[in-house]
């Protein structure tokens, strides 16, 4: 039987606080359901001075080089700020044929969008970075999977390669999607395994954006519960000070007829 790592980076008290306390019990449930083994990194694959002068997000790229990684037949990668919903998320692994590696890309993404991800998203988001060209196809590298054996090479490449910009290029996302795309290896899966909280945010409810809005804890909190249950894995990118406001007991669910998530703890 195929082995499968489910793992993530944890870098600092409060990514590590908001993983253990928010995240870890449903990543848990996840990897018992499925057979995976969870492997949580809670310090940098590297340390010279360039890593330090970068995000933490570009280390993803160095997973699938690293010594224990050979024991795995695929790693599942998520980032630490993201939920699963055990109600209803299937086994991933069997999303993605062998060889190739899976993600969500913007091609499953709803067809209407707001101004702001489309100016994010646009169709030069790679030639803006200095890439070669440009492809339709954009993976949010918040959520993939790959086999370390075949695909090391390709994140070696992006984490040598390439450095940090100023500003919000998404930090590797860019060269890593790219490069992804390039190698023909890509593989879209149902965007429920990375819904983007800060799309829905966006997207359905820009009213939570007004800081004066009435009882707006409360609503973000009622409407992240919606989203949430509509997910697979939800991730907070972006937005990882709202993961405060949800502590998820692993099995959302949505009630019929309401446009709210039961099970839900909004502590």
């Amino acid at each position: 039987m195929p082995r499968t790592a489910l793992v993530t980076l944890t870098i600092g008290p409060y990514f590590q606080d908001a993983f253990r306390q928010i995240a870890e019990p449903s990543w848990r449930e996840y990897a018992e359901r499925f057979g995976y083994e969870l492997i949580v990194i809670a310090n940098p694959l590297d340390n010279s001075a360039r890593a330090q002068q970068r995000s933490p997000a570009w280390q993803k790229c160095l997973v699938a080089s690293e010594p224990w990684a050979a024991d795995f037949d695929r790693i599942v990668w998520l980032d630490c700020d993201l939920v699963i919903n055990n109600a209803t998320a299937p086994d991933i692994s069997l999303a993605v044929p062998a060889g190739l590696i899976g993600g969500v890309t913007t091609l499953s993404q709803p067809a209407v969008i707001s101004a702001h991800r489309e100016k994010m998203l646009g169709p030069t988001y790679y030639s803006d970075y200095g890439l070669p060209c440009d492809f339709e196809t954009i993976f949010n590298t918040g959520v993939l999977v790959f086999e370390p054996a075949v695909h090391a090479a390709i994140f070696e490449r992006v984490y040598r390669q390439y450095e940090e910009r100023d500003g919000n290029w998404h930090y590797e996302q860019r060269p890593l999607s790219w490069h992804i795309v390039d190698s023909g290896l890509a593989h879209s899966i149902d965007s429920r395994f990375n819904k983007i909280w800060g799309h829905d945010l966006f997207d359905s409810y820009p009213f939570l954006l007004d800081p004066e809005l009435p009882d707006r804890v409360e609503r973000l909190r009622r409407c992240i519960a919606a989203s949430a249950a509509k997910s697979y894995f939800f991730h907070f990118a972006g937005l990882k000070h709202h993961m405060e406001h949800v502590a998820v007991d692993c099995r959302l669910r949505e009630e019929t007829g309401d446009d709210q998530a039961v099970d839900i703890l909004t502590g």
